[in-house]
């Protein structure tokens, strides 16, 4: 089902995570938000320095995998695709 948490609104990305924490039986997920907490917090989760490298276009989308959980520095790119690839397919 769809959960709504103000922590993608607000950009705080530690209240995402704990949202996210309470869903244990969730394997996978879709997380919808708004720049720049989208390019900033893929940043975190991939151990990058900044988000300049993952600056989200509108209709951008990207996976990461949490095998170790979620957190700074814990995430796994496994896709990053612009807009335009998605409209394509």
């Amino acid at each position: 089902g769809v959960r709504e948490t103000e922590s993608l609104g607000t950009g705080s990305r530690l209240r995402f995570e704990q949202a996210v924490a309470r869903l244990r039986e969730v394997r996978a997920m879709a997380a919808v938000g708004h720049e720049p907490y989208v390019s900033e917090w893929t940043a975190d989760w991939l151990g990058a320095s900044s988000g300049g490298g993952f600056a989200f276009k509108k209709g951008g989308a990207a996976l990461i995998d949490f095998e170790d959980g979620l957190g700074a520095g814990l995430g796994r790119l496994v896709f990053f695709l612009p807009p335009k690839v998605l409209k394509d397919l």
